[in-house]
């Protein structure tokens, strides 16, 4: 053969080569405009409220451009939005396996892994998926925080102080939170280490001098270390600075060795100044005085305390009590009548200014969202507040 006859298969050989290309390009291509109409219609559907139609084109659109990473982030959240966590975990681990994952779509990955972990209570995949994340910086502030909220749930104060401090070195600021969390972890280590935990109050009260919490786990130290003295001073400062811990202090500065007589002197000193803000350690004094044998002055407190508050239910109900343990029914059977009415009634008097939920107790925390120096007294109707017209009815 000669060379033209060699050059004619060579040609045919090549030209099916480029048609193959060719096609396998108009495919590809086809498939890549496909995959971008059926993720323009999950969109359009997540926008008019469809959200199974949406899935169902975000899935389509997954599996023509498997290369897609928005695909996957926008399905998931559909799917954590029908609350099939299952779904989103599987998702989201089958982002994880893609190779070539660019760094800050593998953080983000499990970020959100992490979080669904959370929401399905699997505490232990969550934790173990937020120590990959930290463990491969840089790691954004909201990881960290989300992180340190699932540490605080398990009561691991100590690993909590670990990512908090990481919080304040990216953040510049936290430093409120990280004495919560060191008062705490002082909290749960006095029993066991005095010494250790007195080094953490310290620590706390250091960051935020006239933070309750961390005079509060110092007194907490102190008492555990024999030293009732400078326990006594650390509780007192305590309710000082946030009189909504009256009742802790004042149970420290029993334990401490005083008298119940010198607890009710030294309440007395702070209600005055204190005004408005008096309530609970007006409440508590009352409590001291009972213990003391003076039942009388007990009343007298409650009294006072109904005048300065007097849409309180609290203190009425604090002090219909005490009068009718005393006997005194005529004195309450007309002013006390829908107070005592309401005696057995959970009382909420305390409401998160973040996610807006009422408790029975005063806390630092939120025990509903985890916020920290969220709860405050509340003051409107929604408590059950004392309406005199209404108890004379």
């Amino acid at each position: 053969m000669d060379g033209a006859g060699l050059l004619v298969p060579v040609l045919a050989a090549t030209a099916l080569v480029a048609v193959l290309a060719l096609l396998a390009a108009l495919s590809r291509k086809r498939s890549t405009e496909d995959a971008s109409r059926a993720y323009l219609a999950g969109v359009r559907y997540v926008l008019s409220d469809e959200p199974d139609a949406a899935i169902a084109e975000l899935s389509r659109a997954a599996q023509l451009n498997t290369g897609t990473t928005e695909t996957y982030f926008a399905l998931a959240a559909l799917m954590r939005r029908k609350g099939e966590l299952a779904w989103a975990i599987r998702l989201g681990q089958n982002m994880l396996l893609k190779p070539q994952l660019q760094p800050e779509v593998r953080r983000r990955a499990r970020l959100e892994l992490a979080l669904d972990y959370r929401r399905a209570g699997m505490q232990d995949r969550a934790r173990e998926t937020f120590e990959a994340l930290v463990a491969d910086p840089p790691v954004e502030a909201e990881a960290l925080v989300a992180f340190r909220r699932l540490l605080e749930e398990s009561r691991d104060w100590a690993r909590a102080v670990e990512v908090q401090e990481l919080l304040v070195k990216e953040q510049g600021s936290g430093d409120d939170v990280l004495a919560h969390l060191l008062a705490e972890q002082s909290l749960v280590t006095a029993p066991s280490d005095s010494g250790s935990a007195r080094a953490l109050a310290g620590r706390a009260t250091s960051l935020v001098p006239d933070g309750a919490h961390g005079l509060l786990a110092l007194a907490e130290a102190r008492l555990a270390s024999g030293d009732p003295a400078g326990a006594r001073t650390a509780a007192e400062q305590a309710v000082a600075r946030e009189p909504e811990t009256a009742a802790q202090g004042y149970a420290l500065v029993l334990e401490a060795g005083a008298a119940p007589e010198e607890c009710a002197r030294w309440l007395g000193e702070l209600e005055e100044p204190l005004g408005e803000r008096a309530l609970p350690v007006s409440l508590v004094r009352a409590e001291a005085l009972i213990r003391a044998g003076r039942t009388q002055d007990a009343v007298g407190v409650l009294e006072a305390a109904v005048g300065r508050t007097p849409r309180s239910v609290e203190a009425r109900r604090a002090l219909g009590e005490l009068l009718l343990s005393t006997g005194r029914l005529d004195s309450v059977r007309d002013q006390y009548r829908e107070v005592l009415r309401r005696l057995g009634d959970p009382l909420l008097a305390f409401r998160c200014g973040s996610c807006r939920a009422r408790f029975r107790t005063f806390d630092f925390r939120c025990p509903g969202c985890g916020a920290w120096d969220a709860l405050s007294r509340e003051r409107g109707s929604s408590t059950g507040e004392f309406d005199p017209l209404r108890s004379r009815a």
